[in-house]
């Protein structure tokens, strides 16, 4: 049996998400035999959360996943409907709550007697706790074995619910899932430096306060006014943030994309934490580079993939929204580089997260992460 056929093994999509659908999907995965399920939902979906839920507790099958806000079903882009990928083997689940107290330390180191090959993380992307959840997988994962996943929530950015798991749909939690293969890591996002580095000089958890000793979003506005015709005065924030994101320099990577949202009270909200005293840069992209690093991260994972296969794919939402209709094309130039027949299925997300070959364990944002069975050792 194909690593890719050992990873899933059955693959249903209802696409429009609605709660007989979803029902009947999930007792499909059941009377199939299948003991694992993951499950991508998009958040226009119309499915009833509470019998969801039921049926959830109900299903023989181990289910984990989440709500997010698209997904992406054999290379097309949805805003409303479910992925339902399951698998014969039972996958080994660890949800990590909200830090308090004792749960603040770190977790145990690597366990050896853990036969996982790698690792699903999703978390909530909202969640000001990404960063511990993070720092616990990798303790957890170690630099040998790949972590992959992304932020579950809504693009309305208000949090609630999101991660499915025994209980029915749960809030801020993060979620770690032991798969028993290896898997190959691609992750690129298109993005170029326009200015800086800027120290920054001030900052708590996901928000920048200053940069070179000056308010943040000062600095910001006056990059991008200068190199633009953009007016934050007169345009809404994200409207021009979105083509603007922050990159955080990285010893062993290209940089680490940060993306504002909002400017508070002079600050500078990002998805994503930002440690003060990193160097950061103003980026810029377009169409063409965005779509270009897409291909890239198909032709890099397609080697891996059997000609039946799943690529399972965390895409930024935020790409979706800066890209509009030409985001089939970044889809279609995954699939391109991955090559005929694969399919190409997975989430568009509030954050993406992969480890890279140095071990590190990121979490992305405005980036493509493509995952497929069968990598060697750890992340590539």
């Amino acid at each position: 049996m194909s690593p890719a056929a050992a990873l899933f093994d059955r693959v249903v999509v209802d696409p429009a998400g609605d709660t007989r659908g979803v029902v009947d999907a999930l007792d499909s995965m059941g009377e199939a035999g299948m003991r694992s399920v993951l499950m991508l939902a998009a958040e226009g979906s119309a499915f009833d959360r509470d019998a969801v839920g039921t049926a959830i507790e109900a299903c023989p099958a181990e289910v984990v996943g989440g709500l997010f806000p698209g997904i992406i079903a054999d290379g097309r882009r949805r805003d409303r409907g479910v992925v339902l990928l399951g698998a014969r083997a039972r996958w080994d689940v660890r949800m990590f709550p909200p830090p308090t107290g004792a749960e603040c330390a770190p977790a145990d180191r690597v366990d050896e007697d853990d036969a996982a090959g790698a690792y699903l993380m999703l978390v909530d992307g909202l969640s000001p706790h990404v960063y511990h959840w993070l720092i616990r997988a990798y303790d957890i994962a170690g630099g040998e074995r790949a972590v992959v996943g992304g932020g579950a929530g809504s693009l309305s950015l208000e949090a609630g619910p999101s991660l499915f798991g025994d209980a029915g749909l749960l809030g801020g939690r993060g979620q770690l899932v032991g798969l028993p293969e290896a898997l190959e890591v691609n992750v690129r996002h298109g993005w170029h430096r326009m200015a800086g580095p800027f120290l920054v000089t001030g900052a708590t958890a996901n928000t920048i306060h200053s940069l070179d000793y000056r308010p943040a979003f000062e600095v910001y506005r006056e990059v991008i006014e200068s190199a633009s015709e953009h007016d934050f005065g007169s345009e809404p924030f994200f409207d021009i943030a979105k083509h603007f994101p922050l990159g955080k320099e990285q010893l062993d990577t290209e940089v680490l994309v940060r993306d504002p949202v909002r400017n508070e009270d002079g600050s500078l909200v990002c998805v994503g934490e930002v440690p003060e005293f990193s160097m950061v840069y103003v980026l810029t992209g377009d169409r063409d580079s965005l779509v270009h690093s897409a291909r890239r991260v198909g032709r890099d994972a397609g080697s891996a993939v059997p000609g039946d296969g799943v690529a399972l794919v965390f895409d930024c939402v935020s790409r979706a929204l800066f890209l509009g209709d030409a985001f089939q094309q970044e889809l279609d130039a995954i699939a391109e580089g991955l090559g005929p027949g694969r399919r190409l299925m997975g989430a568009l997300t509030l954050g993406e997260v992969a480890s890279s070959p140095m071990g590190p364990l990121s979490f992305h944002n405005k980036t493509t992460v493509l995952a497929t069975a069968g990598g060697g050792e750890g992340a590539a």
